[in-house]
């Protein structure tokens, strides 16, 4: 939906403004050039994956981001421009969060359903991690509109009332990542920046954001399965607690900005070089008082002992959710690596195919775990996997590109702008390395927002005639004939979806509707058939699941559940199951449920033992089954 509308947007811009590409320059058209590629990449990775809906998926995603890109690029770069997207993304980002801790601490205003984590805040992005990132994105931005001379005086103060607000949030999604970002992003936004009001925004705001992290801490009620009702006290007093915080730091820093800014800004302190000081020394300096701290606390044999946990503790702490802030677990992300560097080195250069790292994975593990893995937990690595050195390289670039464009900017006036920019596009990118964040747009998209805004060129620069009509409708209709493919994946999805919830209630009527409305949209996904397929072996119909669960095998033949799902239909038919359960095992080993089902499948040699066995392991794998669909 989030690219038709980008799409839409792009048609009306090529129709009504006079020069609708003046924003795109070199720097601008490198950067789109190899998103550009990297999206036909995946497309053309669909030919060796023989998955062409996987890679459709990953193709619409990548396209929401591209036109993105090409939108914000095209409008042309002012300094006024880059402020107000500042605000506009901070002022986005604390609404979701304002709405996330609401539903936490005041869940009777606004209520929750329990799909969401009870134990962890996810509301409303549905993934603890991928808020946390956003509070933590967030609070750099919050942190820049508050510190910055520049700003109005509203957006300092206004800012300075969020932070609070932020910094509970981002306590309560108990994500260690998201921490680790803040502080990252607070200290890079310091040191690029370095706003001259800096100074008055942390005294304003730091000791009430303290006190709110220690009160939203200290709720442990909030965090059981029961805090809608028992936890009703203890929410009622973070919420009160954090609202007289930001209270609070709102006064302090409308005071400071009336009695103390004013002086900041006019002051001029004496530059390093009048004192003789150079500033590779200062640095070095800084480096090297730094280096004699850390080593005097004892820092890298501390940091050796976490890493040490981090790498030998796969799981997290199963007790008090609050002890994984302490705990350095690595929650089985090294396995998944593992498995994505594997898949990689199979095939270095062109990867497995776009959408087919949690295929990879399952084949490719060395050990079994009770938890359902769709992702690399690293877009790096799994882009390496699915789209090979290829596909890494274009991703690289483009990366690199805002990133540069953003540290573009630190050499003017507007510093203290990049330099927020740059702290939180660094924080995107090292959060991006350790999750699946690339997979949420909710966190990612605003980052080809503004890195196509800085890529852009200076406003009225370009020199470029106005575009003639013929030019405009020929665009116009290229960026239309783009929204198909995302229209398709939307309208199969939503019917897909659909099927699925009435299959995992046991209605297979309208399941098989919705299933078939699927296809008449998007032909090449394999989910429908497989609906219709587990419908008909619901229905003890296996002669019908037969051709249909052939269907989803050849859209997507290393599924191993579509394998297991075909094995079991021909052996409830009576047909010999041998071939498909062999290759549904070879594509997951180390599952208990498939190896006892394909035991069973391939133990049984007569067709009443092949029917009987047909049956017993699809009383089996239905709870399964529904599980997977309802992921769908």
């Amino acid at each position: 939906m989030a690219a038709i509308v980008v799409l839409q947007a792009l048609v009306l811009r090529v129709l009504l403004a006079d020069r609708p590409f003046e924003g795109i320059g070199r720097p601008a058209a490198i950067a789109i050039g190899a998103f550009s590629c990297f999206a036909v990449w995946q497309l053309l990775s669909a030919s060796w994956s023989d998955s062409t809906g996987r890679a459709l998926v990953e193709f619409d995603r990548t396209l929401l981001y591209l036109v993105t890109l090409v939108l914000f690029a095209s409008l042309g770069r002012t300094p006024e421009r880059i402020a107000w997207l500042i605000r506009l993304l901070a002022l986005g980002m604390v609404a979701v969060c304002v709405a996330g801790l609401l539903s936490r601490t005041l869940p009777e205003l606004v209520s929750v359903s329990t799909d969401y984590s009870v134990d962890r805040l996810s509301y409303p992005v549905t993934y603890w991690n991928a808020l946390g990132l956003l509070a933590a994105l967030a609070i750099v931005l919050c942190l820049h509109l508050t510190c910055s001379a520049s700003e109005p005086r509203a957006s300092r103060i206004l800012a300075a009332a969020a932070l609070p607000v932020l910094a509970g949030t981002l306590i309560l999604t108990y994500s260690r990542g998201g921490i680790l970002i803040a502080i990252v992003g607070v200290v890079a936004y310091s040191l690029l920046g370095r706003p001259r009001t800096w100074l008055t925004g942390v005294a304003a705001t730091g000791p009430f954001v303290a006190i709110a992290v220690a009160s939203a801490y200290g709720a442990e009620e909030l965090t059981a399965d029961d805090y809608a009702t028992n936890g009703i006290e203890a929410g009622e007093g973070v919420a009160t607690t954090v609202a007289l915080c930001a209270i609070a730091a709102a006064v302090l820093r409308a005071v400071f900005v009336v009695l103390v800014d004013r002086r900041l800004v006019r002051a001029r302190l004496a530059p390093l070089r009048r004192l003789g000081v150079k500033p590779w020394m200062a640095w070095s300096g800084g480096t090297v008082v730094v280096l004699v701290v850390a080593l005097a606390a004892g820092l890298p044999g501390k940091i050796e002992t976490q890493y040490d946990r981090f790498v030998s503790g796969n799981e997290g702490p199963v007790g008090d959710t609050r002890d994984r802030l302490t705990d350095p677990a690595n929650a089985g992300r090294i396995p998944e690596w593992e498995a994505a560097v594997r898949g990689w080195k199979d095939q270095p250069l062109r990867g497995q195919g776009a959408g087919m790292y949690q295929l990879d994975f399952y084949e490719r593990r060395d050990e079994a775990r009770s938890t359902t893995v769709t992702d690399g937990h690293s877009l790096y690595l799994e882009t390496l996997d699915e789209l090979g050195l290829v596909g890494a390289v274009l991703l690289l670039v483009v990366l690199g590109s805002i990133l540069v464009a953003f540290a573009r900017g630190l050499g003017g006036r507007w510093r203290a702008r990049y330099g927020a920019l740059l702290a939180v596009g660094l924080g995107w990118v090292l959060a991006a390395g350790i999750d699946w964040h690339w997979e949420m747009p909710v966190v990612t998209a605003w980052l080809f927002a503004a890195g196509g805004l800085a890529l852009a060129r200076p406003l009225g620069t370009s020199g470029r005639p106005p575009m003639g009509s013929s030019n405009r409708a020929i665009i116009a209709v290229a960026w239309l004939i783009a929204a198909v493919t995302p229209f398709l994946v939307l309208t199969s999805s939503s019917r897909v979806r659909d099927a699925g919830a009435d299959f995992a209630r046991g209605d297979c009527t309208p399941a098989r509707q919705s299933a078939f409305d699927a296809l008449d949209y998007l032909s090449a996904r394999p989910e429908p058939f497989a609906i219709v397929g587990f419908c008909a072996l619901l229905d003890d119909l296996p002669r019908a699941a037969v051709p249909a669960m052939r269907e989803a095998v050849s859209r997507d033949p290393r599924s191993w559940e579509y394998r297991l799902g075909l094995a079991t239909a021909l052996a409830a038919a009576g047909q010999d199951p041998g071939p498909d359960a062999k290759e549904a095992l070879r594509r997951n080993p180390l599952d208990p449920l498939v190896r006892s089902s394909t035991s069973k499948l391939l133990a049984a040699t007569t067709e009443s033992e092949r029917i009987e066995a047909g049956r017993d392991v699809f009383a089996d794998l239905f709870y399964s089954y529904k599980l997977s669909i309802q992921h769908l």
